[in-house]
């Protein structure tokens, strides 16, 4: 697990003590160059269930798009065996939107009792503001025969307004994060 994601919490409730940018100061009193501690998560995460098999998912192929830009990649480097709440994926290009280089990411989980899920995220990693109202996202599995294993699409209504540093710091993230699965995670 990495440092971001272990210590990212605590970080974000550090940063306004440590950097002088708590959520009362005004943004001309903030420090922008002091506040820079956490980025965005991503724009746009998404959970569903997977109803196949391990075996299926490892000839399966995966896409997924946002308003028509899409990133495409097989399930063809996963191991034999899954692990039970560890996320396997294998590399998807990177998709420009409007000159920024976004990441996506398609993570196949297994839980304890066997059951399948796919996380998938739409990074983040310029805090430029592409989103917009009404974005189409939609996530495509093919198991190797070419049969849909998941086919669904999500229109984002509004994202949410987030500042990872406080309010007066940078940077201001836009996210929307759905779970689908039958039993979303508590």
């Amino acid at each position: 697990m990495g440092l971001r994601r272990r210590f990212g919490p605590l970080l974000a409730l550090a940063a306004p003590l440590a950097f002088g940018c708590a959520a009362t100061d005004s943004p001309a009193d903030a420090a922008p160059d002091r506040c820079e501690m956490e980025g965005c998560r991503w724009v746009f995460s998404l959970s569903l269930d997977l109803p196949t098999t391990w075996e299926t998912m490892r000839g399966s192929t995966v896409t997924v798009c946002r308003n028509g830009a899409c990133a495409a990649g097989s399930y063809s480097c996963l191991p034999e065996s899954p692990g039970v709440d560890v996320g396997r994926a294998c590399p998807l290009p990177t998709v420009d939107v409007g000159g920024i280089a976004v990441m996506v990411s398609a993570h196949v989980f297994v839980a304890a009792g066997g059951a399948m899920y796919l996380h998938v995220t739409w990074d983040a990693y310029s805090p430029g503001d592409y989103t917009s109202p009404g974005d189409t996202y939609r996530v495509e599995v093919r198991e190797p025969a070419g049969a849909a294993i998941v086919d669904h699409t999500e229109v984002v209504a509004e994202y949410e307004i987030t500042y990872p540093n406080g309010s007066s710091c940078r940077p201001t993230c836009h996210e929307a994060t759905i779970d689908r699965r039958a039993t979303p995670a508590p």
